[in-house]
């Protein structure tokens, strides 16, 4: 709910041009939060067990409300306007009951969101996005460890993938400028992809810490550019609907990724045909993107 109702408030308090910027800075806290909880966490738990380390979780999470409290008051929009009045119609019963309801119902979810092709694209881009990204936030310790490297050098894999997603995304705020979000969903993801395939034939320290990097880094550019590609195809009154679909559809990939690449883990013994559909289901964003570019250029002619 916090991620969901922060990357929708952007488009409300940065301009487009603004908003790249922003998107790519507060997405930093990602792999920051990876870096420090991954350690944190190990430490808590050890000297406080498990009861107390997750007291101490909650009080560190509870930090959002302060955060959240600081936030400049927005005012409603014509559109929110437009509902309060017609759920005073429905109260006063001045309209149709049951045609009022359904039209407070598709205001609130923003139902013309999904009349729009492109915002549709990068929802189902997003599924993809959450499928890619839960095979490294929930495996990738799992992974390295399966190839023969101790826990202590597996976590270090995790550190060098959240500093390489980190410092990507600083990059991109700072030199993205006019560049396609598009374009670089596309390049991120097609580094993804290689460093997944990567994983799968790494079976040393550093190639496994290389490869490790390129991941975070695809998946840093990918992280960011999904919410600047859907902002730039909504209207600003749209924007927390839009990221709230837009989550939901990440979560169902995240789900399912857990569920299937695990799967593939209990009938295989290894990792090897989680790495090959996770890096084909990389291959899926850009593929996507480009088959709506053609639909675009034969539907012109």
């Amino acid at each position: 709910m916090g991620t969901t109702v922060t990357v929708g408030l952007m488009s409300t308090y940065f301009a487009t041009d603004f908003y790249r910027v922003a998107a790519n800075i507060i997405t930093t806290g990602f792999p920051l939060g990876i870096l420090a909880f991954s350690a944190s966490t190990q430490l808590l738990i050890d000297i406080y067990g498990w009861r107390g380390a997750m007291l101490l979780l909650a009080g560190i999470n509870f930090h959002s409300v302060a955060a959240a409290s600081l936030l400049k008051p927005l005012t409603h929009s014509t559109a929110d306007n437009s509902v309060y009045q017609r759920v005073e119609n429905l109260e006063n019963n001045e309209d149709n009951n049951q045609n009022v309801t359904c039209t407070c119902i598709n205001d609130t979810c923003n139902a013309s969101l999904f009349k729009n092709r492109p915002f549709i694209i990068i929802i189902i881009v997003s599924f993809a996005c959450g499928y890619c990204h839960n095979g490294w936030v929930v495996y990738l310790v799992s992974i390295t460890q399966s190839q023969d490297l101790s826990p202590n050098e597996a976590v270090i894999m995790a550190t060098i993938s959240g500093v390489g997603a980190f410092m990507i995304r600083i990059i991109l705020a700072i030199f993205q400028g006019g560049t396609s979000p598009r374009l670089l969903l596309c390049g991120g993801s097609f580094i993804t992809a290689g460093a997944y395939a990567g994983l799968y034939y790494a079976s040393s320290f550093l190639t496994t810490a290389v490869v490790s990097c390129l991941l975070g880094i695809g998946l840093g550019v990918v992280g960011s550019q999904v919410y600047v590609a859907a902002n730039a195809t909504i209207e600003k009154d749209q924007a927390i609907n839009a990221m709230a679909w837009l989550h939901f559809v990440l979560g169902i990939g995240y789900i399912i990724s857990g569920y299937v690449n695990g799967f593939l883990f209990d009938i295989s013994g290894n990792f090897r045909l989680s790495l090959i559909g996770l890096s084909a289901a990389s291959t899926f964003i850009p593929i996507t993107i480009a088959a709506e570019d053609l639909w675009n250029i034969f539907t012109r002619r």
